[in-house]
């Protein structure tokens, strides 16, 4: 039987790519994955552990009426007084 092991990737529409790129590899420490400039054009794809969130910029992203996707973190309230901080 087929059992995935992870969830690998979810793609996401943006409207701003440097806001984007900044806000995750700010505030979450998530890591810029070069793929090259062919893909780099296309997509912004950051590394978050062992998943990785791929962005699509999008002039007017596709709205989704209930979306989200969950983290997990070692330390919830270390992150709520990082976020208060911003």
């Amino acid at each position: 039987m087929f059992t995935p092991k992870l969830i690998h990737h979810v793609n996401v529409q943006i409207s701003n790519r440097e806001r984007t790129q900044d806000w995750y590899t700010k505030v979450l420490g998530a890591e810029f994955l070069d793929r090259g400039p062919a893909l780099n054009r296309r997509q912004l794809q950051l590394r978050l552990g062992t998943s990785e969130i791929h962005f699509t910029v999008r002039p007017q992203p596709t709205t989704i009426p209930s979306s989200h996707f969950a983290l997990e973190v070692d330390d919830w309230n270390g992150m709520l007084a990082r976020l208060s901080e911003l």
